[in-house]
């Protein structure tokens, strides 16, 4: 069984020493409350043990990153037909 703590304490570390974080969405109401420097990571292993460093018990907006979570609800309810009524734009920076 892979070492998960010490992988994510690992990750944890790598990431918290960045410089360049990037900023809070203050045009976001509910996150230009947040603090910058909050960063946690919990990985839920189904039927066996939680691993989990930094601030993983502080409650947060999950703003964009639940269009992941829906998705993965209808793909679970339609299966590959979700491709069918799904595309995919182009990002440029």
């Amino acid at each position: 069984m892979q070492d998960y703590h010490k992988i994510l304490n690992t990750i944890h570390a790598g990431l918290s020493q960045k410089k360049d974080k990037g900023k809070v969405a203050s045009y976001i109401p509910e996150l230009s409350n947040v603090k910058d420097d909050n960063f946690g990571i919990y990985l839920n292993i189904i039927g066996a043990d939680d691993f989990y460093v930094g601030q993983t018990n502080v409650k947060f907006s999950i703003q964009s990153i639940s269009k992941v979570l829906a998705l993965s609800k209808a793909f679970e309810i339609k299966g590959d037909d979700i491709w069918n009524r799904i595309d995919v734009e182009l990002s440029i920076f």
